[in-house]
């Protein structure tokens, strides 16, 4: 696949899991499997910190996140709510 259909497919599937997540106000089992797939999205987006280049640049003598860097570090912690919220629904059902 090209660039941006692996971009739009990542983009559709955080808008199913957006919208399992909303449902699962309501409807726990939705709300787990919208908490499963995000949590999916963000390990594979976490491995673009391991493969993208320019992930960090250097700033008077120091190694810092660059934008690309920065934007992708946000992963991190989304993951550590999706797994947050699958335990959640988890012990709901």
């Amino acid at each position: 696949f090209s660039l941006n259909v692996v971009s739009y497919i990542i983009g559709v599937l955080e808008i199913l899991s957006a919208v399992g997540l909303t449902i699962g106000i309501f409807y726990p089992r939705a709300g787990l499997y919208g908490s499963a797939l995000a949590v999916i999205i963000f390990v594979v987006t976490c491995t673009f910190l391991l493969s993208t280049p320019g992930i960090v640049a250097k700033v008077d003598s120091m190694w810092v996140p660059s934008d690309t860097g920065s934007f992708l570090i946000k992963d991190i912690t989304l993951l550590g709510g999706s797994l947050f919220l699958l335990s959640y629904y988890a012990n709901k059902l």
